[in-house]
């Protein structure tokens, strides 16, 4: 293989892939990859990889009926033949998924991946899916918006700052999302029209 092509790495491409041809927007996942960001300034390249890796899944299964969806989410990535990731990091990325597109805890019949990975990770999946919930809501999974809002912890608040172009978005259904995701992280929300 030529060089370039080994330096790839192949859950990124899978996922990319995958996002390619079944997403609503393709690339809107690497939009949503860099506006959450700002919520994982220390973490190794490991842990970012499979936020990047979810993100790019974000919304591959949003031709789901809605109240299958969610469960949808976590058997497509257990399931999936992805190479270069792990159980444990499958199991992550399934219950990020699933949190992606139900605000409650996994079904009864998820439990059955919860040993894979151990409590930290599964709570850290948990928030990544309410952000990448906030996210999609947010923009409608569409690029071109959250190019207009910010995501970012100051003190004990977590803040969603949104620029003149994104004011219109501002509303309950935005701000009960953030503080599902601030909750989640011992934080207050706040919106901030800028």
């Amino acid at each position: 293989m030529p060089e370039e092509m080994r330096a790839l790495d192949p859950l990124i491409e899978a996922c990319r892939h995958h996002e390619t041809s079944t997403a609503r927007s393709p690339g809107f996942g690497e939009a949503l990859y860099r506006w959450l960001l700002p919520l994982y300034p220390d973490r190794r390249s490991d842990e970012l990889r499979l936020i990047r890796a979810a993100c790019l899944l974000h919304d591959v299964n949003w031709r789901a009926h809605p109240d299958y969806r969610a469960e949808l989410c976590l058997e497509s990535v257990m399931r999936a033949n992805f190479a270069g990731v792990n159980h444990a990091e499958r199991a992550f990325l399934g219950f990020a998924l699933f949190n992606r597109y139900k605000a409650t805890g996994p079904a009864d019949d998820a439990g059955r991946y919860a040993s894979l990975m151990d409590p930290t990770s599964a709570a850290e999946a948990v928030v990544l899916g309410r952000a990448m919930r906030l996210g999609a809501m947010l923009s409608g999974s569409t690029p071109g918006v959250l190019e207009f809002a910010r995501l970012g912890v100051e003190g004990k608040r977590l803040v969603l700052a949104l620029d003149p172009p994104a004011h219109v978005f501002a509303g309950d259904a935005v701000e009960r999302r953030l503080a599902a995701l601030a909750g989640r992280l011992g934080l207050e929300g706040s919106v901030a029209l800028v």
